[in-house]
């Protein structure tokens, strides 16, 4: 079968998350760097990351609402503007020394507003731009694509701001999230079908997509896997210091840590572009069993070697069921309401994102990493039975029909 690559319109879109995924770092570095250089606090850079997850969590669902309440590009092109402006804003301040510590804060809090503002507009034109026989090779390929992007720009932000400035870095994320906002120009947005969000109160079209995502089984437990996988994920490198020391190793070899959950996320996200997984219910459930195996590998691994495997296999696998999640998510949703209700179902994943970082402090106080390890390899293969129950089963296949919200 042809790949999606082949089509203009994900081409396009390819290009602008890529454009804008590059930009990232360049304010995410430099201006965790400037306040570690002003502060000497690790609790402030700790907390300008809360920040970002906040953030995510409160503004997802609203960002789906304005996505489905008219053209999607035009508020993705507004809202790359409108972060390139903070960036221009911040380095201008920078440049002339007069941005306070507290303005960083503010400065980051609403560029991950923005930011998360279009987020759902995102997600939702790729369903629209591909068919839903390709969702899954297209999301692997974004997610590879993004991934990738990330790494790169993460890279590439720290050697700027090493060799020219924090102010140069901004304005670097300045011209990279204007490219992103031009190369939507020729984009052309496929039809959807017609919404009456755009005519109805704010909270009510939030109450829909809520409504919607409570009352699909399936949705509901794709939501719930997701937040743990969240949970379990989201400290993952905050523990994988601790886990290095209890292995005797040293910073080099943390590293290599790193590297394997990363490798994996990559081979993970690179394996779903060719091989289509017809059977979603036994991968999904075969894909939490690896991952509860994985972690429970951490847990005992005695060497280097076994733990790098570990990781490998635990992001290869995540990376995997994330991209197996959120296909299914896609193909249960109708168009219309594709932007509310992911915005919701990002928001309940990304929820716990904050709980896990807080937890993870709690847990390293009265556990050895080892055992937070063996503790999350229960936590999966307890959420591997979701998979099992009937009502989730029957919701992905084709012959069910969609659930469809009264109108008035």
């Amino acid at each position: 079968m042809t790949h999606p690559i082949a089509l203009p319109t994900f081409r396009q879109l390819l290009t602008t998350r890529v454009l804008a995924t590059l930009s990232v770092g360049f304010y995410n570095v430099p201006l965790l760097w400037w306040v570690l250089e002003h502060t000497g606090s690790g609790s402030a850079v700790a907390a300008l990351g809360l920040v970002g997850a906040l953030a995510a969590m409160v503004v997802a669902p609203w960002g789906g609402v304005l996505a489905d309440r008219g053209q999607k590009k035009n508020l993705i092109q507004r809202t790359y503007l409108l972060d390139a402006g903070l960036l221009l804003a911040g380095a201008a301040l920078l440049g002339t020394h007069t941005l306070p510590v507290w303005g960083a804060f503010i400065l980051v809090g609403t560029s991950d507003l923005v930011a998360n503002l279009r987020t759902p507009a995102l997600a939702a034109l790729l369903p629209l731009s591909v068919p839903e026989t390709k969702y899954q090779q297209a999301n692997a390929s974004m997610n590879l694509a993004v991934s990738v992007s990330s790494l790169a720009s993460f890279s590439v932000a720290g050697l700027v701001t090493g060799l020219l400035g924090v102010p140069a870095a901004l304005l670097t994320g300045v011209a990279l999230l204007a490219l992103a906002a031009l190369s939507l120009l020729a984009f052309r947005e496929p039809p959807s079908a017609p919404s009456q969000n755009a005519a109805q109160p704010a909270t009510r079209s939030f109450r829909e997509g809520l409504g919607y995502v409570m009352a699909s089984p399936l949705l509901l437990s794709l939501v719930g896997v997701a937040m743990l996988l969240n949970l379990i994920m989201t400290p993952l490198a905050v523990l994988l210091a601790p886990y290095a020391k209890a292995l005797a190793l040293g910073a080099a070899h943390y590293g290599l840590l790193n590297a394997a959950n990363v490798a994996g996320e990559l081979l993970g996200f690179g394996l779903l572009n060719f091989v289509r997984l017809r059977a979603p219910i036994p991968a999904l459930f075969l894909g939490t069993c690896v991952m509860a195996s994985a972690a429970f590998g951490l847990g005992l691994a005695p060497n280097l070697a076994l733990a790098m495997a570990s990781l490998a296999l635990f992001g290869a696998t995540a990376a995997s069921m994330n991209t197996l999640l959120f296909s299914l998510a896609q193909s249960a949703i109708p168009a219309a309401m594709m932007g509310r209700v992911l915005g919701v179902v990002q928001a309940m994943a990304m929820g716990l994102q904050p709980l896990g970082y807080a937890l993870t402090g709690l847990l390293l106080q009265v556990m050895s990493v080892r055992q937070i390890f063996v503790g999350m390899a229960l936590l999966l293969a307890l959420a591997s039975f979701a998979w099992l129950r009937r009502p989730v089963r029957e919701g992905v296949q084709p012959e069910a029909p969609r659930l469809e919200l009264g109108r008035s």
